[in-house]
């Protein structure tokens, strides 16, 4: 995958760490979760690795997570209960793909 964006001079950087205690950089434009929540031990791992990637995202960037079905309300659930502004744009079988927006002051 990498090697095929670079051959679109896309820049994309992939790490491969333990999600678990991995400490973000930088914030990025989007950030993707793909088949890694299932493989967590209980929900209060996953929730905390939701907290740390969607904080990662920049304002106006997406989060894409691929995972079981068995996990779309506990990504759903954590999703509405954050302060930040996400708008869910899919949220289908496996696949849960969501907006940051900015928030808009009154």
């Amino acid at each position: 995958m990498l090697e095929e964006a670079e051959s679109k001079n896309l820049a994309v950087d992939g790490v491969i760490a333990d999600i678990t205690n991995y400490e973000a950089p930088d914030l990025y434009n989007i950030v993707v979760i793909d088949s890694v929540l299932h493989m967590l031990q209980n929900d209060e791992i996953r929730n905390a690795v939701l907290e740390k990637s969607s904080n990662a995202v920049c304002k106006a960037g997406f989060i894409l997570i691929a995972d079981t079905p068995k996990h779309k309300s506990l990504i759903c659930d954590y999703f509405k209960s954050v302060p930040k502004v996400w708008k869910i744009i899919k949220n289908e079988k496996n696949f849960f793909f969501a907006h940051k927006i900015a928030l808009v002051k009154s």
